[in-house]
């Protein structure tokens, strides 16, 4: 946790080892430093109304963007707190800064895997449990107590379509004049063969 003590225009009075650390210097080097010149300006930036707010009495807790000694970006969570005197008059904030790079991260990848688990859930329609079929016209008894096409049934419920055929068996047992070119489950043989 980086722990700092910044005056009212915006300059270090005291800062805690990890603080030293985060930027790469020692303690000496930041105390008595603009906070602008220490932390990158696109930290500054989105800390500054946050300082000005603490400045005005108030306790702010923020997230924002952070640069450290290594220069990578990292998300931290800071929070602002008005040290005043007995009087009431502010005579400065105490900062505490959290990394929480690993925090954000991890959101992110349980975003990710919620949205793609959304995406697989809308997609996914499946049949389960006993359903109960006409031993003979093989109609569906449907959750209503209606009779309907297995057809019908199946794609009411699944993401399947239907295109209907004959199969060979069938075929010789309608048509049996009618040469078919495969019976008993071979294959259709070549064209020029016939």
């Amino acid at each position: 946790m980086l722990i700092a003590f910044v005056s009212p225009v915006l300059k270090f009075i005291w800062v805690n080892k990890a603080y030293g650390d985060w930027y790469g210097l020692s303690r000496n080097d930041i105390i008595g430093k603009s906070v602008r010149d220490v932390i990158e300006p696109a930290s500054f930036l989105g800390a500054r109304k946050h300082m000005l707010g603490s400045l005005s009495g108030k306790s702010v807790t923020f997230e924002n963007i952070a640069f450290g000694a290594d220069k990578k970006l990292k998300a931290v969570r800071a929070c602002y707190i008005p040290a005043k005197m007995a009087n009431g008059k502010v005579m400065g904030f105490i900062a505490t800064v959290e990394n929480i790079t690993a925090q954000k991260l991890a959101e992110q990848q349980r975003d990710q895997g919620l949205e793609i688990l959304t995406k697989a859930q809308a997609e996914i329609k499946a049949l389960r449990g006993i359903i109960p079929i006409c031993c003979n016209c093989r109609k569906i008894r449907n959750g209503n107590g209606y009779w309907q096409l297995l057809e019908a049934y199946i794609q009411e419920h699944s993401e399947a379509d239907f295109t209907h055929s004959i199969c060979p068996d069938c075929a010789e047992q309608l048509y049996p004049t009618l040469k078919c070119a495969a019976r008993h489950g071979k294959p259709n043989p070549d064209p020029e063969d016939s």
